[in-house]
């Protein structure tokens, strides 16, 4: 499925990595410590448990950015449907940028056990 990452060494697969919109899996067919995961290639559609157990198994780089724009993006459009005539930008984009800070503050509690 898309997001999948095989992981070989000298033609023998060892461990698959799957992510699909509602699951993420971590399969390995081998228990040397040496082997860890790192990374994702996107975190949209992982849920906070997944997260926590990736991390839990090694994962230390994790991408949010599809996330933080769009929680910018619905700060903005909130703020403008309040006050649909408003014009000035400083008035509207205060609301994308808190909408950040909150996705940015749950996620680094999330990651860092806060």
């Amino acid at each position: 499925s898309s997001g999948d990452v095989v992981i070989s060494d000298a033609g023998t697969q060892i461990a698959h990595l799957s992510n699909s919109n509602s699951d993420f899996k971590i399969e390995s067919k081998v228990s040397d410590k040496d082997i860890i995961f790192r990374g994702n290639d996107g975190g949209s559609g992982i849920t906070d448990e997944d997260f926590t157990k990736a991390i839990r198994a090694g994962m230390n780089v994790v991408h949010i950015n599809t996330e933080i724009r769009v929680a910018y993006r619905k700060g903005i459009e909130a703020a403008l449907a309040a006050n649909a005539d408003e014009v000035a930008p400083y008035r509207y984009l205060d609301k994308g940028r808190d909408a950040v800070m909150d996705v940015v503050r749950q996620r680094l509690q999330l990651f860092n056990k806060l």
